[in-house]
């Protein structure tokens, strides 16, 4: 699977560990500045750099390189059209936490999502639950989506 990781800054390293073990192929490392590039770049494999494209514009990386999953490890208060731009491209996305910080950010990804089928949450709590080591990160998933969805028919 195409992998590709917007944002390389100190979290980064986590998502390219998890990728890495979970045999994710990455294509492309994404970021503003072009030091956090290289330094996540230094954080794969050798053997595996020359596959790896660095982007500073992310939709160029999605247009050129087209990944099944997007890490969008950003800031919190910059993933809105980032997400919706990845989900539009047709990429799979992983957000960090927190996914918004507003209600309306939630609900203009969750729109995309359910735009491109793309939104099960069923699905995606049985994988939180199945995949996931830490039964907290699903905990919280759960606890998250079961939060926005209450605000939104409340």
């Amino acid at each position: 699977m195409k992998y590709a990781l917007i944002g390389c800054g100190m979290i980064c390293a986590n998502h390219i560990r998890a990728a890495l073990e979970t045999g994710r192929e990455i294509v492309a490392l994404c970021d503003l500045v072009e030091e956090n590039r290289e330094k996540a770049l230094a954080l794969i494999p050798e053997e595996k750099r020359s596959s790896v494209t660095l982007y500073a514009d992310y939709r160029a990386m999605l247009a050129e390189q087209k990944p099944e999953l997007t890490a969008a490890a950003l800031g919190s208060g910059i993933k809105r059209q980032i997400v919706c731009d990845c989900l539009e491209a047709g990429s799979n996305v992983i957000v960090e936490k927190p996914v918004a910080l507003s209600l309306e950010d939630a609900d203009a990804m969750i729109s995309v999502m359910e735009h491109h089928d793309s939104y099960d949450p069923q699905t995606i709590r049985n994988y939180c639950r199945e995949n996931f080591s830490g039964q907290g990160v699903a905990r919280q998933f759960t606890g998250i989506y079961e939060s926005l969805t209450a605000q939104r028919k409340g």
